[in-house]
């Protein structure tokens, strides 16, 4: 059995080591802080350009006329009247004519058309006054809850809008884009209280989501969301009248967000 040899210890090589093992720590560790260090960099500048929100200030004014043909059929029209910039400008005109036909309890089919007209009210809207005209079908289930109702609105739109383009500075219309979105729904009432002559006050709350289908046959990007919440009066057998405050978000181009603080006022009229 052979003897091991021996191992000299050398205080000299033991710092010697210790102290490149220290050197290179230091190195990766600095290394690693600086590459942690782009990375947040480069992550915050990216979450600053997708984050950038606009917010501004609206009225939007709605009324709609109604008429029942028959047990089955009504007709309608609705006239929006929206105003931005604390009511300053225009931003919106909307007019929307359309048939509702009763399917079964609680379950109603329409159609209609819109014309809608956007102006040019600030930097991050329409560039010029520009049109657009849509198709739009729909389905409406209403069923009760306790102490509640809840309401469903499914509306597909087929869009055609006015193409701007730009020429040297100079904006014009080269005819028209098609898109087609679908739209979303949901809308709580909550009966608060009951009054003579069968005027009574509903607790009213909806949350409504936009989606768009690009160039696939199903939908791609949530284009805009909205919330509202609000008190609606009946006045009569005829009349309501709805208002209360509303909040729309919509991922525009450009990674910009539009944040829209808007309050809405609904008069619904039964003609005949």
């Amino acid at each position: 059995m052979k003897a091991p040899k021996n191992t000299k210890f050398s205080i000299s090589e033991h710092f010697q080591r210790f102290f490149r093992y220290e050197k290179n720590y230091n190195n990766l560790r600095n290394h690693a802080y600086g590459s942690l260090l782009v990375l947040i960099l480069s992550l915050s500048n990216t979450s600053l350009a997708q984050e950038q929100t606009i917010s501004s200030f609206s009225s939007w004014n709605t009324i709609t006329f109604t008429g029942k043909l028959n047990s089955h059929w009504t007709v309608a029209g609705e006239l929006n009247l929206r105003r931005t910039e604390f009511s300053s400008e225009w931003q919106q005109i909307v007019a929307r004519p359309y048939f509702d036909f009763k399917l079964l309890e609680g379950l109603v089919g329409t159609f209609g058309f819109s014309y809608v007209r956007n102006f040019h009210c600030s930097e991050y809207s329409v560039p010029i006054d520009a049109t657009e005209n849509n198709l739009w079908q729909q389905m409406l289930w209403t069923h009760k809850l306790p102490k509640s109702s809840l309401s469903h609105r499914l509306r597909f739109e087929e869009r055609f809008i006015d193409k701007i383009i730009n020429t040297n500075g100079d904006l014009s219309f080269q005819g028209t884009k098609y898109v087609s979105r679908i739209r979303y729904r949901a809308t709580l009432y909550i009966p608060l209280k009951k009054f003579k002559n069968k005027q009574s006050l509903t607790f009213v709350a909806y949350d409504e989501l936009f989606f768009t289908f690009e160039d696939g046959k199903l939908p791609e990007t949530l284009e805009q969301n909205w919330v509202f919440a609000g008190l609606s009066y009946k006045l009569n057998d005829r009349c309501s009248l709805k208002s209360g405050y509303n909040y729309t978000h919509n991922e525009s181009r450009n990674n910009l967000v539009l944040d829209n603080h808007i309050w809405s006022t609904f008069l619904n009229y039964q003609l005949f």
